[in-house]
């Protein structure tokens, strides 16, 4: 129950803050979580340690707040990629903490991103490390004027 309601008020959770919740380990918490999931009562996305879990669909409908689990799903691949580039062609350049913030993902999650968005030719890496930030590829910039 102390899982449900924080899925309920904060959307989303991971096996750490579940286990800080029923006051358990990682390995107990993850076994919580995968019954719920099994029961058809939250979803998980993500794999490992950046799995996260939300309420179910059956579940906001039968609250009569289908949006919101629209909103608690979050973005998936295709829209994070297609806001990623829409940024990019906004305002020149994006970084990884940007990108993360945008797609409400974590930076790790946006690293994967943006490096895929690089080797399929759509972006290119400009600087290493902290600095680094992407722009779009000359090809696209050109398709587009």
């Amino acid at each position: 129950m102390l899982v449900l309601n924080t899925l309920f008020f904060e959307r989303r959770i991971d096996s750490k803050r579940a286990a800080g919740l029923i006051q358990k380990g990682a390995t107990e918490a993850r076994a919580v979580l995968e019954r719920l999931h099994e029961r058809g009562m939250i979803e998980g996305r993500g794999e490992n340690r950046g799995r996260a879990y939300h309420l179910a669909a059956s579940l906001y409908r039968r609250l009569g707040q289908t949006p919101a689990y629209v909103r608690s799903r979050g973005f998936n691949r295709i829209q994070q990629r297609q806001m990623v580039l829409n940024l990019v062609e906004t305002e020149g350049r994006i970084t990884r903490a940007k990108a993360a913030e945008l797609c409400q993902i974590s930076e790790d999650q946006a690293s994967r991103l943006l490096r895929n968005l690089r080797d399929g030719n759509d972006l290119q890496q400009e600087g290493r490390g902290r600095g680094a930030f992407y722009r779009l590829r000359n090809a696209r910039k050109n398709a587009h004027t």
